[in-house]
């Protein structure tokens, strides 16, 4: 039961944090980790190219944990 409480407190607190990342970066981390979806399939969703989705990605993934640092909690996920 205490896992299920810091798993629901984690994702509140990350929720907290993405809802601060620019639409797109939500967009695109929502698409691959929420909605499974591979490079090929966002590039598709949002007219790109493979290429453009992994730096997308890697850029978005940057940002949130760059955020969850500067708030000393770098530690509560690994993307």
């Amino acid at each position: 039961k205490k896992e299920n409480i810091n798993s629901k407190y984690k994702q509140e607190i990350i929720q907290q944090f993405l809802s601060k990342l620019d639409t797109q970066s939500r967009d695109i981390l929502y698409l691959y980790y929420q909605e499974e979806k591979s490079y090929d399939e966002i590039a598709i969703i949002h007219e790109s190219n493979k290429n453009t989705v992994w730096t997308a990605i890697f850029n978005a993934k940057k940002k949130l944990q760059d955020m969850m640092s500067r708030a000393g909690l770098e530690n509560m996920i690994e993307l």
